[in-house]
């Protein structure tokens, strides 16, 4: 039991060393914090792997079983994460769209009955007589 304890600090310790270059060999300084909690959980799970094979007095393949459940489960609440992300994402695209043609329609109605636009979208000439629309800001507030 004693040169199983050892062997873990042991291994623990070579990730941790091994860790903390990848960290500071970083690409961007914005990484490090997701780098750092991800370095954290899996030296928990280094450390909680032994110690549960002490309190857990089912078979080591049953542990193996439970993360492996834990696993799937957690792919698919990932993959339903991205449909929801991927859904929202169209319907911001449709609202910010709608948004622009109303706001063109208001403006093409203003330039029609002689009045200033008072929008930030505005209709420019581009080179080779085509139209380009320029947007300043456009705020879309979904109700939840």
């Amino acid at each position: 039991m004693g040169t199983e304890f050892f062997r873990v600090i042991q291994q623990v310790g070579i990730f941790m060393i091994c860790a903390q270059a990848v960290i500071h060999f970083r690409p961007d300084e914005s990484y490090e914090k997701y780098m750092k909690l991800l370095v954290s959980v899996m030296v928990l799970v280094q450390l909680f792997i032994p110690v549960a094979g002490l309190f857990h007095r089912g078979t080591r393949a049953d542990f193996e079983a439970a993360v492996a459940a834990y696993q799937e489960e957690l792919q698919k609440s990932m993959e339903e994460i991205t449909i929801t992300s991927v859904i929202a994402e169209q319907r911001l695209e449709t609202m910010t769209l709608e948004e622009v043609k109303t706001r063109l329609d208001n403006q093409k109605a203003e330039a029609e009955n002689g009045q200033e636009p008072q929008e930030n979208v505005r209709q420019e000439e581009a080179d080779g007589g085509m139209s380009r629309v320029v947007i300043d800001r456009i705020e879309v507030a979904a109700d939840a």
